[in-house]
């Protein structure tokens, strides 16, 4: 908490923290500050050959999985069950 007998609440830094300490601190070079990385945002490029071979109604009825994703959208009322 804070120390009492200040005015503010809280203690002065200490004399021995100098501000010339502060600026030998090695930054830096200008160059390895930022790191670029991929762009994000683009993942999603759209293909209706590969979209209903993933999502389409013969790969769901396929796969025991499929035919548990299509019965619960039915559960839930879906107007559409797949692609």
């Amino acid at each position: 908490g804070a120390v009492l007998g200040t005015e503010s609440g809280f203690e002065p830094l200490p004399r021995t923290l100098n501000p010339s300490v502060l600026c030998r601190v090695p930054v830096p070079a200008w160059n390895s500050q930022q790191i670029r990385g991929k762009s994000r945002g683009n993942e999603y490029q759209p293909n209706n050959w590969k979209r209903k071979k993933t999502h389409g109604w013969i790969k769901r009825i396929r796969t025991p999985g499929g035919i548990a994703v299509i019965l619960r959208r039915m559960l839930k009322g879906r107007k559409s069950l797949s692609h």
